[in-house]
């Protein structure tokens, strides 16, 4: 799937996986942006962005590719020392990490 979008938020979605053969490249002013999943427990942020096998995606948006909102960061997952943990959130592979690419909380968000 193609997305683009000239202005605002391409894609937004409460996750999104892409799985085996899936592909999902997006363009524009801001790209996925994710909302959480209502779960039992704790894990509203879990896993919400994932691609796995050989999945494929790719993005290039001006504002962010991936980016996470929540009404408070305290839901977000921690770490074992207590610090948010962005990957647990956005759950992509090495491959898909430029060297210079790090997600971070950014407030009440994660993006990428």
């Amino acid at each position: 799937m193609t997305a683009t979008a000239g202005f605002g938020v391409v894609i937004h979605a409460g996750s999104v996986a892409i799985g085996d053969t899936g592909v999902l490249n997006v363009s524009g002013t801001e790209g996925v942006l994710l909302s959480g999943m209502p779960r039992n427990g704790d894990e509203k942020y879990n896993n919400l962005f994932s691609v796995t096998g050989n999945g494929r995606f790719s993005a290039d948006c001006s504002n962010y590719n991936i980016k996470v909102g929540a009404i408070n960061a305290d839901g977000f997952p921690k770490d074992s020392e207590g610090n948010t943990g962005p990957r647990a959130v956005i759950n992509l592979s090495a491959d898909y990490w430029p060297e210079n690419c790090e997600p971070r909380v950014n407030g009440t968000a994660i993006d990428l």
